[in-house]
């Protein structure tokens, strides 16, 4: 007979989830709430004062920004100020923290934790914010160029059998056949999964890939070696110029 699952088992379980230890910065508490890249957010405890401590995420949130490519603007930041506001929070440099008494750790504690998961929530809107202001920016500049013989998001196979949903496919004059393959980048985030999509349409000879890149972003000069190995890479402010050799 399957034994009842108990009360004091799910409990068990749960606070097993949240982990103390003392470190050189103060006391660290792991705790189960999530980034959206799936580590789990650690807070930092120190002391302020007699009687006060401080709650903080060792800036954990700006450092998770920066994996995903997103730029600190001064916007951005004021952005960011509110979200943590609302979880009566704030920012100290890169840091958010939360002022508390002993008997408010851990309270304090929960709450500084999901401050910061929520700013990782509020960047990935951001960087598919900028991603989408990007890919119409470059679909605009291809269109002005090419008119109707623009094809958006056509679905193209590559070597290994796998289907992609290439962005821009400029039409040959007839509009029968593909002749430019054009891909935005607006940040780094995005360079591994375009390698591999031009790497294995490059089977096809006949056209032409390009990727078009945003060089204000986070995309460094290494990224760019990389893609000119399956394709031209050009630069956002050089595109339209490139570009005219497709018009009819």
């Amino acid at each position: 007979m399957t034994k009842e699952l108990t009360v004091s088992e799910i409990e068990t379980a749960v606070r097993g989830l949240s982990v103390a230890r003392a470190t050189s910065l103060g006391i660290e508490i792991t705790l189960p709430v999530l980034f959206p890249g799936g580590d789990l957010v650690t807070v930092t405890v120190n002391r302020d004062g007699e009687s006060e401590f401080i709650v903080h995420d060792s800036s954990a949130a700006m450092m998770f920004l920066a994996s995903v490519g997103i730029t600190l603007s001064s916007d951005t930041k004021k952005r960011l100020r509110h979200v943590v506001a609302k979880y009566g929070c704030e920012m100290a440099g890169d840091r958010v923290m939360r002022r508390c008494t002993r008997d408010q750790i851990g309270v304090a504690a929960t709450i500084v934790a999901n401050a910061s998961r929520a700013i990782g929530d509020h960047a990935l809107e951001l960087r598919r914010r900028v991603e989408h202001e990007f890919r119409e920016l470059v679909t605009d500049r291809v269109r002005a160029v090419v008119g109707n013989r623009i094809r958006l998001n056509e679905q193209v196979i590559g070597a290994s059998g796998r289907s992609y949903r290439v962005s821009n496919v400029i039409l040959a004059a007839k509009e029968e056949t593909a002749i430019a393959y054009i891909e935005p980048i607006a940040t780094r985030s995005a360079v591994a999964n375009h390698f591999a999509e031009f790497a294995d349409l490059d089977e096809n000879q006949k056209v032409e890939k390009i990727s078009v890149f945003d060089e204000n972003s986070d995309i460094r000069p290494e990224d760019v070696k990389l893609l000119s190995k399956v394709g031209n890479v050009v630069p956002l402010m050089e595109s339209e110029k490139h570009l005219r050799r497709f018009a009819a």
